[in-house]
């Protein structure tokens, strides 16, 4: 499966938010689900935060295909936010991925998609090499726009150890702490993945179960500004883990 990253200037489907609504309806997007029932390449869609979102922040997506057909498929996948333009005005924005798998072939790959700043939602869209839609898949995120949230991604072996810091009110109850357990199989392999969380706890986990490019995308995240909190203790050296020679003079 070849991929690119997003086509960040989009397609400019509409500007008024009534003309937006009248695409998204036209586009069909009101369902959940395929549109082309029995079309042999068949797509799964999940968000690795479930449906915890932050408007204007990056969605890592997994996509997983699959081809049933006995033929070669090329074809797209693609994703459209709504986008705020003006407090009045809007635009739809699609993210476009080229996609080639052989006949048999169930590939697995992440994508990093920009939530609009207009709406909580995210279409999946597979699309053939003529353009064709073959499958659609909804999205629908929990934004919250009444009280902030404080995201905190969590690799632990011992999620019942820090869940206290699940549901915690700041700020006069102004925020809220959100814990968002993680792993190594989903976990991004680029910064973008991370844009969504506030902070990030390594407890009781070793973390070379993390891939070079995953480790990387932490680093490249804490550099970017993002917070990382290790738990020590008896397994210091595995929390710590590839990190050491970043963080501590003396290795433990």
């Amino acid at each position: 499966m070849k991929t690119e990253r997003m086509k960040r200037n989009g397609k400019r489907i509409g500007i008024l938010l009534l003309a937006a609504v009248l695409t998204l309806a036209a586009f069909g997007l009101s369902g959940l689900a395929a549109e082309a029932d029995g079309h042999p390449v068949h797509m799964e869609v999940s968000s690795i935060y479930g449906d915890v979102g932050r408007l204007g922040s990056h969605v890592p997506v997994n996509v997983e295909l699959y081809n049933q057909s006995g033929s070669p498929f090329s074809g797209t996948v693609c994703f459209t936010t709504m986008e705020s333009k003006g407090e009045r005005n809007s635009e739809i924005y699609e993210y476009i991925w080229p996609v080639t798998m052989a006949s048999g072939e169930t590939v697995n790959d992440q994508f990093y998609v920009p939530l609009g700043q207009k709406s909580n939602e995210l279409y999946a869209v597979l699309k053939d090499e003529n353009g064709k839609q073959i499958t659609q898949v909804k999205m629908q995120f929990d934004v919250s726009r009444d009280i902030g949230s404080l995201f905190i991604g969590a690799l632990t072996d011992d999620m019942e150890s820090i869940r206290y810091m699940d549901g915690v009110n700041l700020d006069y109850g102004m925020v809220r702490t959100r814990l968002l357990p993680m792993d190594a199989a989903s976990f991004p392999t680029d910064a973008m993945g991370l844009e969504l969380l506030d902070m990030l706890i390594i407890n009781d986990y070793k973390t070379e179960q993390l891939s070079t490019s995953r480790q990387e995308a932490v680093w490249q995240w804490v550099q970017n500004g993002g917070t990382l909190l290790f738990g020590t203790g008896a397994r210091v050296a595995d929390a710590l883990g590839p990190f050491t020679g970043e963080l501590v003079e003396i290795p433990y």
